[in-house]
């Protein structure tokens, strides 16, 4: 959230070109989510003033570097530990529909 699309773009060209093998993690806000955090965000107390978002994964595959898959933020085996309202309410923020339009977890691996 902290890179633009052409720091990203750059940042996993150089990996490319300095790596043989590559797995890619990038935790991410959406689009949604970078707008929402202009209003209140915790980053804001640090001096952050933008963030970026991505809703297309596919954005960033260049070359050998694609785009693998989507990872959920917090599996349902974790979910399922939890009982009562806290299973209910962590289920519905965290891990529900409501949890990915603003935050997105993507695979990338150089091939």
């Amino acid at each position: 959230m902290y890179l633009t699309s052409k720091e990203v773009h750059e940042l996993t060209e150089n990996l490319c070109a300095h790596f043989e093998q590559i797995v890619f993690l990038m935790d991410c806000y959406t689009v949604l989510a970078a707008k929402l955090s202009k209003y209140k965000n915790p980053i804001n107390d640090v001096g952050v003033t933008e963030v970026y978002g991505i809703d297309n994964p596919e954005l960033f595959q260049h070359g050998e570097f694609v785009y693998v898959k989507e990872h959920v933020m917090t599996p349902q085996k974790y979910i399922d530990e939890l009982t009562g309202i806290e299973k209910y309410i962590f289920g519905k923020l965290y891990a529900g529909s409501f949890s990915k339009k603003l935050y997105r977890l993507f695979e990338y691996r150089k091939v």
